[in-house]
């Protein structure tokens, strides 16, 4: 379901949009000087909003690499740069929770420094409460789309709130934001992009975590593929961040300090296609070297070329585009019609 783009830097089709997604921006918010990275994405974003005709940004998580007044300042100033420019969607990561570590429960600051108008119009949030469990519609290309943002591991409730919304909008593609799903550890030993959705037992999965035992518990990817995701046929894209890139050395996975990436597509009752992607940027040096994500959908309705490039590289001059079969591939998008019927 996804083919290598040769030409990574090819001109927007005529008629085509944007999505532009940010992997876990944590680092970014430890000093000033990373800080100006962060900037310079949000910054390239609006520049090129009307060239790439760029209808919704998505956040994937860990805004912050600690639930601290000092870095979520940060955050809050890098966020509001897209005010009045573009729509975007957030997630909650493990690094956005925890009053004691990261991850040691569900209390965050964050809904005292990023607000709902610093983001897309939210068509609903979760028991009215924050944004990181929230929906938003749009339209592009006479389509419309919901973009449903789940928490770190969602409690049960949360994704029976999820299926209410989803059931609700049968006739909308949509795309779930959620900071953990598909480990890249998963497809160090294939040849293709396929990864595998995380399990309770995957390190670094929702249940490792102190918020497990808050109330409510958590759910790991492969669960809320099982509770929510396989019961919508609208349901076309998962977005996550949250993994590191690793490789098999001497038998041992040990971690690269580059992009983390992973893909898979699963195939519904009906012909529709769920395209889950993993992008996270953070061990690359200086925190993620500006790498964000591009998906362009073409006008055509049946396929999306997904580009991977760097605003702070582009600012220095350097090779901006990532090339290889992980970094840029076109998706197929089929039969969804039929199987929303």
């Amino acid at each position: 379901m996804a083919e290598i783009c040769c030409d990574v830097d090819s001109p927007m089709l005529s008629g085509a949009w944007s999505l532009a997604v940010l992997p876990d921006t944590q680092f970014y918010t430890e000093d000033e000087e990373r800080l100006a990275i962060w900037q310079c994405m949000m910054d390239w974003l609006i520049t090129h909003r009307e060239e790439r005709n760029i209808r919704m940004v998505l956040h994937e998580g860990d805004l912050v690499n600690h639930n601290r007044p000092e870095h979520w300042e940060r955050a809050q100033r890098a966020m509001q740069r897209l005010r009045g420019h573009l729509p975007c969607m957030l997630t909650a990561g493990n690094h956005d929770f925890g009053a004691e570590s990261v991850g040691s429960d569900r209390s965050t600051l964050l809904n005292e420094y990023i607000f709902p108008r610093d983001l897309a119009p939210l068509a609903g949030r979760f028991r009215d409460a924050g944004v990181e469990n929230s929906y938003s519609l749009f339209e592009a290309n006479e389509e419309d789309f919901l973009v449903l943002s789940l928490e770190f591991g969602p409690r049960d409730e949360v994704l029976s709130w999820a299926n209410g919304v989803l059931l609700a909008h049968p006739h909308h593609r949509s795309m779930i934001l959620t900071h953990e799903c598909l480990l890249q550890e998963s497809s160090v030993d294939r040849d293709d992009l396929f990864c595998l959705r995380s399990t309770p037992e995957d390190m670094n999965a929702p249940y490792h975590y102190g918020l497990a035992a808050a109330a409510g518990g958590v759910n790991c990817g492969e669960e809320v593929w099982d509770k929510l995701v396989r019961h919508h046929p609208q349901v076309e894209f998962i977005f996550n961040g949250h993994y590191r890139a690793v490789e098999r050395v001497d038998g041992e996975l040990q971690r690269v300090d580059d992009i983390a990436t992973g893909y898979r597509c699963d195939e519904l009752p009906g012909g529709g296609l769920v395209h889950q992607m993993l992008f996270n940027a953070q061990w690359a040096p200086m925190g993620g070297e500006g790498w964000l994500r591009m998906l362009e959908f073409h006008p055509d309705g049946k396929s999306v070329a997904v580009k991977t490039v760097s605003p702070w590289y582009v600012k220095q001059g350097k090779k901006a585009w990532r090339q290889g079969a992980e970094h840029a591939f076109t998706l197929k998008r089929r039969n969804w019609e039929a199987a929303c019927r």
